[in-house]
C-alpha cells in the first residue's frame, strides 16, 4: 500500500497539474475564433482562477521551505 502523500507533496502534484491545465487552455484561448465569445470567457474565467490557485500554493509551499 502506498504511503499518503505530505502536504508538500500534493501541493507540488497539484502545482504542475494546474501549470499543466493552464498551459492547455491558454493555449486553446490562443487558436479559439473570436466569435467563440462564450468559450473564450469560459477559458479566459479558469486561466485566472488558475492562477490564483498557483500563487496560493507557491505562498504555502514558500511557508514550508522558510519555516
Amino acid at each position: 500500500m502506498p504511503r499518503p502523500l505530505s502536504d508538500r507533496e500534493k501541493w507540488q502534484e497539484e502545482r504542475l497539474e494546474l501549470i499543466q491545465k493552464r498551459t492547455e487552455y491558454q493555449t486553446e484561448l490562443e487558436t479559439t475564433l473570436m466569435k467563440h465569445k462564450s468559450r473564450r470567457q469560459f477559458l479566459d474565467w479558469h486561466i485566472r482562477r488558475m492562477t490564483l490557485r498557483l500563487a496560493e500554493l507557491e505562498k504555502r509551499l514558500a511557508a514550508l521551505e522558510g519555516g
